[in-house]
């Protein structure tokens, strides 16, 4: 079993997809994924079981809203989970980040 303390993902332009995190079980800490605009899935992630704290999945302008959703919805988060402003979310539209 794979474990990370925290996993901050955030920003990355030529983001595409998190296959290479594929072993990866349990974070203890928080687990940001944020501001990868052309991130399109999070099934990379699809050991993960646990978060220890915070899960937030914010502002992925490709990444679909119900797919983050549902994938989050299988995770066992001990604390606040917040998976919004992704592709087709209701509000306003994801924010360009420069």
């Amino acid at each position: 079993m794979v474990t990370a303390e925290s996993l901050v993902i955030a920003s990355n332009a030529a983001l595409i997809d998190l296959v290479g995190l594929g072993a990866l079980a349990e974070v203890d800490g928080q687990l940001y994924i944020r501001d990868n605009p052309v991130l399109t899935s999070v099934a990379g992630l699809s050991a993960l079981t646990n978060v220890g704290d915070r899960l937030n999945i914010l502002f992925n302008a490709s990444l679909p809203q119900a797919d983050a959703a549902a994938w989050g919805a299988g995770i066992d988060v001990a604390g606040v989970v917040k998976i919004a402003g992704n592709k087709g979310a209701p509000g306003p539209p994801p924010r360009a980040r420069g």
